[in-house]
């Protein structure tokens, strides 16, 4: 069961919480998808999600590490996915509950976004066959996300942060705001499927290079050529990714490399990486330094509403489970 985006944020930061330990039950060894771990207000809770998600969890990390995940660790990190999954349980009966009506207009207004996010139309229906989702239950879940967040808005409020208390948080940290060597950067991406022909890479790449031409040659801005034929979702805001540093995760190291070593206001060659063939442009490079407050005002503010939206969705989530009558088996 995947929530996206209020109950993920929600169940992630519940591990602290303490309405309940689970006292006398003997949970070890992996758990059949069919028993039953708890029962949440009569409704029964099963460990099949938890033991999906705590098999995930484990070749995730041998993946990166190169070793298994530890024994002793295993059936720590069960017993947190299940009070989790009872923590979620409580969550949608309140949201099922709620005289609250989520619109069509609201689903697909989340649904654009959440592809945005996930990097456009491809990637969105990557996600859909890999997580084994249908469209509808993709939308069904969109939907309980928003009544979720609409529900816990009405009993709790919406969080705001002002410049002011910005301003307090940045002077009290503002050691800690040192700015790594970034660039400003922009693209413009002709994706190459893995099974295309030889030809059809290399007509791909004359493309690019005719665009980079017709750049240099003033008959296209590269804001203009980005928003015609890029194929990245920045294409909408003329092929601008922002500033990007070299260990910046969301891009590729060999298109990180190209951009770094492209000098100021210069259209790089063709590019290849692993998501298709880039021209790439720089319009500034900052060195380290210690960020000013107006560098960081906005993002500041959003993450002391998205704190305080953690903190606001906790409480809530407590309360809940709370008052929930919990028998674990």
């Amino acid at each position: 069961m995947i929530r996206i985006i209020i109950l993920m944020t929600v169940l992630l930061a519940l591990t602290a919480c303490k309405p309940s330990t689970g006292k006398g039950t003997k949970l070890v060894g992996t758990l059949s998808k069919d028993k039953v771990v708890a029962v949440v207000n009569g409704e029964k809770v099963f460990a099949g999600p938890v033991e999906e998600i705590l098999t995930r969890r484990m070749l995730e990390y041998q993946r990166q590490t190169g070793e298994n995940f530890p024994p002793e660790k295993i059936e720590q990190a069960r017993r947190q996915l299940i009070e989790q999954l009872i923590n979620e349980t409580v969550i949608m009966q309140a949201v099922y509950k709620a005289p609250i009506k989520v619109t069509e207009s609201n689903i697909n207004a989340r649904l654009i976004h959440t592809i945005e996010i996930l990097g456009g139309e491809e990637e969105f229906a990557s996600f859909l066959k890999q997580s084994n989702y249908t469209m509808d239950k993709f939308r069904a879940d969109l939907a309980a996300d928003i009544k979720a967040s609409m529900l816990m808005e009405q009993q709790m409020g919406m969080p705001t942060a002002t410049v002011a208390q910005a301003k307090e948080f940045f002077d009290e940290h503002s050691s800690e705001f040192i700015m790594p060597e970034n660039i400003d950067v922009s693209h413009i991406l002709l994706k190459v499927e893995s099974n295309s022909s030889i030809a059809t890479q290399k007509m791909l790449k004359a493309e690019l290079r005719e665009l980079k031409k017709k750049i240099l040659d003033g008959k296209i801005t590269f804001e203009q050529a980005a928003e015609k034929y890029s194929q990245c979702p920045t294409a909408k805001q003329g092929g601008k990714i922002g500033q990007v540093s070299k260990d910046d995760k969301t891009i590729s190291p060999i298109f990180a490399k190209a951009a770094f070593d492209l000098p100021v206001s210069n259209i790089s060659d063709v590019v290849e990486s692993e998501f298709g063939d880039h021209l790439i442009f720089v319009t500034q490079k900052n060195a380290v330094h210690t960020a000013t407050f107006d560098e960081v005002e906005y993002k500041l503010i959003e993450y002391l509403i998205e704190k305080k939206k953690r903190e606001l969705a906790e409480e809530w989530t407590v309360d809940l489970r709370t008052k929930a009558d919990v028998k674990y088996k």
